[in-house]
This record gives C-alpha cells, sequence and structure tokens, in this order.
C-alpha cells in the first residue's frame, strides 16, 4: 500500500508515551487526562508519497526515524486498510526532521531549540526547601541545537544564543532530550 499524494505512512511502536524511569524503576502514567501531550510524535517511515506539492522536496526514504507533529497518533490518521494496526498518516508539512545511520536531520523550516534555562538554586531556602513561584515568565531565548540549511544560510551555527517568538516555543523530547520545536520565522534574533 502507497499513499497517493502528500502523506507518510509511519509505523510506531506505542501511540503514547506512557512511562517514565524515577530510581530505575519504570513507572506507568495514566495519558488519559493529556492525550496530546503523551503522543508518541516518532516513528519509522513505512511508505513514501507518491507525489508532494510542486516545489517541495523532502530527503525522506523507507526505514527513516522521522520526529512529527502529535496529531500522527490521533485516530483520524491511522491506515484502517494496511496490515499493521499501528500505521498511521502523517502530511509531509508535520513531519521535522529525520534520523539516518544516527544523524539528525532539519527538513525544511523546522528547527530544535534548547531552551535556555533559569538557576533553580535560586529558588533554595536557606532551609533547604525549594520555593520555586507558581506564576513564572517563560525564557523566550535558548540555544539552536538543529537547524535547516536555510537558517544556516542566514550565518546562525550549532549552540547559538537566539531569541524566538512566543508561544512558538513547543517542547518534545527529540534523542531523548528536551527541545523546543519551532520555524525559521519563530527566531527572532541571534544574540552576539
Amino acid at each position: 500500500m502507497r499513499p497517493v499524494k502528500d502523506y507518510y505512512f509511519v509505523e510506531v511502536e506505542k501511540i503514547h508515551e506512557d512511562t517514565i524511569m524515577v530510581n530505575g524503576k519504570e513507572l506507568f502514567m495514566d495519558t488519559s487526562f493529556d492525550e496530546l501531550k503523551h503522543a508518541r510524535q516518532y516513528g519509522t517511515v513505512v511508505a513514501l508519497p507518491h507525489s508532494l506539492p510542486e516545489g517541495i522536496e523532502l530527503d525522506v526514504k523507507v526505514g527513516d526515524k522521522i520526529y512529527c507533529h502529535h496529531f500522527l497518533t490521533s485516530e483520524e490518521n491511522r491506515v484502517k486498510f494496511h496490515e499493521n494496526e499501528k500505521v498511521f498518516s502523517i502530511h509531509w508539512s508535520y513531519v521535522y526532521a529525520i534520523v539516518r545511520k544516527g544523524k539528525l536531520k532539519m527538513l525544511h523550516h523546522w528547527n530544535f531549540v534548547r531552551q535556555k534555562v533559569e538557576d533553580e538554586s535560586n529558588y533554595m531556602s536557606n532551609s533547604g526547601i525549594y520555593l520555586k513561584p507558581e506564576a513564572e515568565d517563560i525564557e523566550l531565548h535558548g540555544y539552536v541545537e538543529y537547524m535547516n540549511k536555510g537558517l544556516k544560510d542566514l550565518g546562525v551555527k550549532k549552540g547559538d544564543e537566539i531569541v524566538f517568538s512566543e508561544n512558538s516555543e513547543y517542547d518534545m523530547i527529540i534523542e531523548g532530550e528536551k527541545l523546543l520545536r519551532m520555524r525559521n520565522f519563530d527566531i527572532l534574533a541571534k544574540v552576539e
């Protein structure tokens, strides 16, 4: 079975990220309270679209691991007539990156940024009690971890500190690290 246009077929191991490790023990979580937050956002490409829109070329191959939007594992994207029940379709524009031979490569206008984290020791009282305020400002700057060719062409390099727009900071776990996904136009400035 092959998608006709614009969609990739992706096999996922499981639909939700429903386990966490605590002190060397695996714990299972109830993901029903926030299903989208815990949705699996990666899988293995099992079929390529026959064609993409004119001018769009993505270096995606069967067997590539891809990172994509959390809509990947929504029930309406399940490929119901595929012999494997864990195959879902995803539109090309929601595919952020591929991993091939252990190397991650960003696609079209997507980037992954490591958010600058405030020193949490500022919230430790003299007694050792952690006193972090409930409401806090979100830091809108970070460091580029993975970028696309367009951002490289603008002179941005891995590790550069950047400022980004509000509401662009969509966090994902990428190869075991929590990073922010954003588009080129979400990145407002490079700190020099």
